[in-house]
C-alpha cells in the first residue's frame, strides 16, 4: 500500500489483485477475503481502471479516491502497516481489448500487456486468480449476461459456440498462434470464449512477476475446502491468523452472486465440443502450474500432460 498526499488526501494503491477470472467465484472469494478485519473493502469491488476506465476519461486521482475511502478513518491516529486494500476487477488477468487504442501498428496481438505496466508501478504487488473448468465458466458467463428464450437458450449458445470455433480455426491457419488468436479474437462473441485460455494470460503475467507472487486456485477447489484454502490465502497477503472458529464464521456465509436464474442444462454435443475446444489450453496449463488438477480430468481419460503442449 502506498500513500501519497497531505494529512487530509489519503490515496492507496492496491496491495493485491483478485485479478480473476469471471464466472469463477470472484464475488464469493471477494466477500470471504474482506472478513479478515485487516482487509478493508473498498467502495467499488471492480473499478476495472487498469483494464478499462482510464482509457475512457477516469483519472488516477479518481480511481484511487474511490479505492481510499474507506481506510482513512482507520488512519486517524497515523499510518497503520497492518490493514490493506486490494483490487478485484475480474477483468485484470486478461482484459486488454483497449490495446488497439494505444498501438499505430497493424499489429493484431498487443504489443505490450498489462503486467507490464503494474509489474512497474507496483513490483510487489500480489495476485489471486481463481478458476473453473472452462467449459463450465464460459456457460455461466453467457446465461448471466444474456436474456433469450429459457427454451433456446442451449441451441443458441450452442450457434455462438460454433461461430467462435470457425472464427478460430480459420485465424490459426493464416497460420497464426493460439496466443495470437486468443487475443485477436477476444471480443468476437458473446461467449467470451477466449477468456478459457488461461495458460496464455496466467504465462503473459508470469513473465513479469515470480510465481511465489501469485496464488492459483481451482472453484471446485474452494467449494469443498473452504477452511484449508482460506488461511492459506491470508497467509499469502500476510495478514495475522485467525482461529479455527472464525474462519469457519466466514466460510459459512452464503456464496455471493450467484446466478439463479433457472436455465436449461448445455446440450451434451456442445459440452463435447468444448471439451476438446479447451483441451490442448488445460494440458498448457497443467504443465504450466505443474499440477494435473487444472486438467479438470474427471472429464478428461488418459493423456499425458506433455501432449499437445508443442501447440502453445
Amino acid at each position: 500500500m502506498a500513500l501519497t498526499g497531505t494529512t487530509s488526501t489519503l490515496r492507496c494503491m492496491p496491495y493485491f489483485f483478485l485479478a480473476g477470472m469471471p464466472k469463477a467465484g470472484t464475488t464469493d472469494l471477494y466477500a470471504k477475503l474482506h472478513g479478515h478485519p485487516q482487509v478493508i473493502k473498498t467502495t467499488v469491488k471492480e473499478p476495472h481502471w487498469w483494464t478499462r476506465h482510464r482509457f475512457r476519461g477516469v483519472s488516477l486521482k479518481m480511481y484511487l479516491d474511490k479505492q481510499s475511502i474507506n481506510i482513512a478513518p482507520r488512519l486517524k491516529n497515523g499510518p497503520d502497516p497492518n490493514i490493506i486494500i486490494g483490487d478485484s476487477s475480474a477483468s485484470t488477468l486478461w482484459d486488454i481489448i483497449e490495446w488497439r487504442r494505444l498501438s499505430h501498428a497493424p499489429d493484431i496481438q498487443p504489443p505490450h500487456i498489462l503486467s507490464e505496466i503494474i509489474g512497474t508501478i507496483l513490483p510487489d504487488a500480489r495476485f489471486i486468480v481463481i478458476l473453473r473448468d472452462p467449459v463450465d465458466r464460459l456457460y455461466s458467463d453467457f446465461n448471466y449476461f444474456n436474456s433469450y428464450d429459457y427454451h433456446k437458450g442451449p441451441s443458441i449458445f450452442h450457434d455462438y459456440v460454433m461461430k467462435f470455433i470457425a472464427k478460430f480455426q480459420s485465424c490459426l491457419r493464416k497460420p497464426l498462434d493460439y496466443r495470437t488468436c486468443t487475443y485477436a479474437l477476444q471480443n468476437e462473441t458473446r461467449t467470451r470464449m477466449s477468456l478459457g485460455m488461461y495458460s496464455i494470460y496466467l504465462r503473459d503475467w508470469l513473465k513479469v512477476f515470480p510465481s511465489d507472487q501469485f496464488k492459483v486456485l481451482r472453484l471446485e477447489d474452494w467449494h469443498a475446502n473452504c477452511t484449508s484454502i482460506l488461511p492459506k490465502l491470508y497467509d499469502f497477503l500476510q495478514l495475522r491468523r485467525l482461529d479455527n472458529l472464525e474462519i469457519a464464521r466466514i466460510c459459512s456465509q452464503r456464496s455471493s452472486n450467484v446466478n439463479r436464474r433457472q436455465v436449461k442444462p448445455m446440450l451434451q454435443k456442445t459440452r463435447q465440443i468444448l471439451t476438446d475446444f479447451y483441451l490442448p489450453s488445460k494440458i498448457d496449463l497443467a504443465n504450466l502450474l505443474r499440477d494435473d488438477r487444472y486438467l479438470w480430468n474427471d472429464r478428461i481419460r488418459g493423456v499425458h500432460l506433455s501432449t499437445l503442449q508443442a501447440e502453445f
